[in-house]
């Protein structure tokens, strides 16, 4: 179980229907609502730094549930890089996401190639 959901990076539109979409399949199937805001966290985390940081394009949103919880995987044209566990200064425009999410959920697997970057995370919500 699971879905996919396709956005274009230099839509908006498109990828906040695409994350309310992600959203309400999880409210749908999921047992657990305090884990909601972590779950929106994550994917806002990870669909603006594919948005900000990837070459314009399409990207690919998989959320797979075919264990006990999802893992949301999110894929576009780029190339990897690696997950800072360092807290950021206060000087710096960005790496506070993904820190953030590594220390609310887990640290978020990045795997590239081809020109793809593809960053996941499970997310905290058991099947209703």
């Amino acid at each position: 179980m699971g879905g996919t959901w396709h956005v274009d990076s230099t839509d908006m539109a498109s990828v906040m229907a695409a994350k309310a979409s992600v959203m309400t399949f999880l409210r749908f199937r999921g047992a657990n609502d305090a884990a909601y805001e972590d779950c929106s966290l994550a994917l806002s985390e990870l669909l603006s730094n594919a948005v900000r940081h990837a070459h314009p394009g399409q990207i690919e949103v998989k959320l797979d549930w075919t264990r006990d919880q999802p893992r949301l995987a999110v894929t576009n044209d780029g190339n990897a890089f690696p997950v800072t566990l360092e807290r950021p200064s206060a000087e710096s425009e960005s790496g506070r996401g993904l820190f953030i999410l590594a220390h609310v959920l887990e640290v978020p697997l990045v795997e590239g190639g081809n020109g793809r970057c593809t960053v996941s995370i499970s997310l905290p919500v058991s099947k209703a």
